[in-house]
């Protein structure tokens, strides 16, 4: 027979085991949905972070456009002119044999419905879905210096500059025709920006001031010069930076301070959206990205790894992914399946030693610095007599109690009498018992506690021992212990990752090295 064989009465334990063990990967995978269902939206520190730099060589001087096209592709700009993103690398576009860019560099970009990419500077060219190249060259001799898409599919290019009295402002493309929006009071206004808002409304910005062009007659808003950047909050207002704070504009055309009293307020804003989870985020001169979310504000800087704290453009891709572009980078932040929770979600250590989730659906997580709640996203301590304390292990009983195991260096059995401590609130600590790595309740409302120096306890439901099952008994020291009601005993791993089954004071299995699990420092021989 060939050496290391498993005979069929192991092999069913061990479809027994693999059964138990998928089990509580799917318990694990549940627990851990239900633990991130809290997380409504994410602090920026939690997203997957990737970016591109100009000292690495793909790019140089990103102007703060970008656009993504009916295929998916992205394209941005810089001061070379057209970038195209190949899924790795930004790479260089050039226009056909006998064409040009509208500016070198074009100074806007937009990716219509139809799925064209338009790119606008000193002139108009449309790169169609079809791979062909159009320049508008009636427009050659306007500065354009922003484009937008109505709901009606028009796209609409805003004039910068002042090239003489009656001069065009605003031109409307239509059906490959680009024609002079001439409306009352349009005429040479030098516009800085244009958007329009999901409600179907077109502003412009000026140096006048911020007009409504559609629905409608145009019609002057707000006298705030320059806007640099319009985007909306969640119910449908106006909101806009002119390289300063965030301004809303309320539905009596007054401009409001957005973040009021918001701690962190204090930024000169330069590129602003609204993503589809509801979070803003805001570009800043000088402080990275300013991120509001339900009612939480967080910052990412280049101390957390930003390419710059210099933004000037902000793009969120269809996939959900957000891009942040500064004038020698590109930052892609992407939401993760199972997002990570540190110190600035106010988890009070990022050393992390045991998770719950209660049958309320709360989350609790235990660390080497005291016991954590995670309240609305976010971490707090609870009012306890022992708030820093090492929280080692977590269980919920059947009367609802929390019973937390602190992991005491200097502790012995301390047999006769009730060692569980109540601390307000139903929760109490596991008291006694030197370096308690796990416990758990079984069908009797009795506890097990594993210990690396006192081995395997039994105790009552006051934490009292009832039996210590130490080394000796199976060589090694326990790490983990989970009752298994439907055979009513319990299991628990050791050091050397063993796998073994008590029931009645008994070991009835054991799975180790010759079954595939743990490792040994012995040469195994299989028997024939």
């Amino acid at each position: 027979m060939p050496k290391c064989s498993i005979s069929a009465r192991v092999a069913r334990r061990a479809r027994v085991v693999i059964t138990a063990l998928a089990r509580l990967s799917l318990f694990t995978l549940l627990a851990s949905q239900s633990m991130f269902a809290q997380l409504h939206t994410l602090d920026v520190s939690q997203y997957l972070h990737t970016s591109w730099t100009a000292q690495d060589g793909y790019f140089k001087g990103i102007i703060g456009q970008m656009a993504q096209t009916a295929d998916g592709d992205i394209w941005v700009l810089s001061s070379n002119g057209l970038l195209h993103f190949d899924g790795v690398r930004f790479v260089e576009w050039t226009p056909p044999a006998g064409e040009s860019l509208p500016g070198k560099p074009p100074s806007a970009l937009l990716a219509s419905r139809n799925g064209s990419l338009w790119l606008a500077g000193h002139g108009l060219a449309e790169l169609r879905n079809n791979g062909t190249y159009h320049r508008y060259h009636e427009l050659d001799s306007s500065s354009l210096v922003s484009l937008a898409e109505d709901k009606d599919g028009v796209v609409w290019a805003a004039v910068g500059g002042r090239s003489g009295p009656h001069s065009c402002s605003l031109f409307r493309i239509l059906h490959e025709t680009a024609e002079c929006y001439k409306r009352a009071g349009l005429a040479d206004l030098d516009l800085t920006a244009l958007y329009a808002d999901e409600a179907g409304s077109l502003w412009a910005s000026s140096k006048i001031g911020i007009w409504q062009i559609l629905p409608g007659s145009p019609r002057l808003i707000q006298n705030t010069p320059s806007v640099d950047a319009f985007c909306e909050d969640s119910d449908g207002s106006l909101l806009y930076t002119s390289f300063g704070p965030i301004w809303k504009l309320s539905d009596e055309s007054r401009s409001e301070n957005y973040l009021g009293k918001i701690e962190g307020s204090r930024i000169t804003g330069s590129a602003i959206l609204r993503d589809r989870d509801g979070g803003l985020w805001i570009g800043t001169s000088g402080e990275g990205i300013v991120h509001l979310h339900e009612g939480r504000v967080d910052h990412f800087s280049s101390f957390d790894g930003l390419s710059s704290d210099n933004v000037n453009g902000l793009f969120q891709d269809r996939e959900g992914n957000v891009w942040v572009m500064s004038p020698d980078g590109i930052d892609k932040f992407t939401k993760p399946a199972v997002p990570g929770l540190t110190r600035k979600q106010g988890l009070s250590s990022d050393f992390v030693t045991s998770v719950l989730i209660d049958r309320r659906g709360e989350t609790w997580v235990g660390t080497d610095n005291g016991l954590n709640e995670l309240v609305n996203g976010r971490f707090v301590q609870p009012r306890m007599q022992f708030r820093n304390r090492f929280a080692a292990a977590l269980l919920q009983t059947h009367t609802g109690r929390l019973l937390i195991a602190p992991l005491d260096e200097d502790k012995t059995i301390a047999s006769g009498y009730g060692v569980v401590v109540h601390d307000g609130n139903s929760r109490a600590w596991l008291e006694g018992y030197k370096r308690v790595f796990a416990v758990v309740e079984d069908s009797r409302g009795t506890l097990w506690a594993v210990s690396r120096e006192l081995g395997l306890l039994h105790l009552d439901e006051n934490g009292n021992l009832i039996k210590a099952f130490n080394t000796g008994h199976f060589g090694d020291y326990p790490l983990s212990v989970a009752f298994d009601p439907r055979r009513d005993g319990v299991w628990f791993t050791t050091h050397q990752g063993e796998l073994l089954f008590l029931k009645g004071d008994k070991i009835l299995e054991r799975y180790g090295a010759p079954n595939g699990l743990g490792y040994s420092t012995t040469n195994l021989r299989g028997k024939t």
